[in-house]
């Protein structure tokens, strides 16, 4: 691994691709930036996608340019590994002073972790700020507008588009409510303030689900009993 990452001083080291005191210092402050000095002597094909993907990170950051090209770094990679290296880029952004370009399409993971977008598709002209404001002006969710599925303006997650249903009003505790929300809506349920069934969530020792003089235990029987009183 620290032989890979002392590639990216190639543009340093001139014909003889030796090198200096100055050249190994850099590649030992990538592997410390990199928070991967427990892999420097590890054999590549040893580590894992997403080591493999910091120590590619560390060679392009030895090379100590002013800014820094990344296509799909988190291409691949499972959630916590994705997360790990958009914080890490995220951080070496704040901390070196670097501007760090990187082409994604987990949209998610841009809006959480981006100071800036920009935004190219083959219709409008391309068009960059901060991804806060692309959400609030609606411009994300036009680029990424489906005729199934659509962009929750206020959280940035993927919707999929339902017809309304039978509506049906829900209350109790928010973590609770979410995933009873997003339960019913995919069964195709309306979720609405005012309704004629309401549905209450009580927590204590677990979770409860009560409709009218029933309880149930788990979302999955609530839904079991829905479908069958329909």
């Amino acid at each position: 691994v620290r032989e890979l990452v002392a590639l990216g001083r190639f543009p340093h080291t001139g014909w003889s691709g030796k090198l200096g005191d100055a050249d190994l210092k850099k590649v030992e402050e990538a592997i410390a930036a990199c928070r991967i000095e427990y892999l420097a002597n590890s054999r590549v094909f040893e580590i894992s996608d997403g080591q493999r993907q910091k120590a590619m990170i560390a060679r392009a950051l030895a090379q100590d340019g002013p800014v820094m090209l990344l296509d799909e770094p988190t291409a691949h990679l499972d959630l916590p590994n994705k997360g790990e290296i958009m914080h890490l880029l995220h951080g070496l952004a704040r901390d070196l002073g670097k501007a760090i370009l990187v082409s994604t399409h987990d949209l998610q993971l841009a809006l959480q972790m981006a100071d800036r977008l920009m935004l190219a598709d083959c219709v409008e002209p391309l068009e960059t700020g901060a991804p806060e404001d692309l959400m609030l002006t609606g411009r994300v969710a036009r680029l990424f507008d489906h005729p199934q599925f659509m962009l929750d303006a206020r959280t940035g997650q993927y919707r999929i588009r339902r017809e309304e249903g039978e509506p049906i009003a829900v209350e109790g505790p928010e973590t609770a409510l979410h995933w009873l929300t997003v339960a019913l809506e995919k069964h195709g349920y309306l979720v609405q303030a005012e309704a004629n069934r309401r549905i209450v969530v009580r927590e204590a020792a677990g979770f409860s689900f009560l409709l009218g003089d029933r309880e149930f235990s788990t979302i999955a029987a609530l839904l079991s009993y829905l479908e069958a009183t329909q």
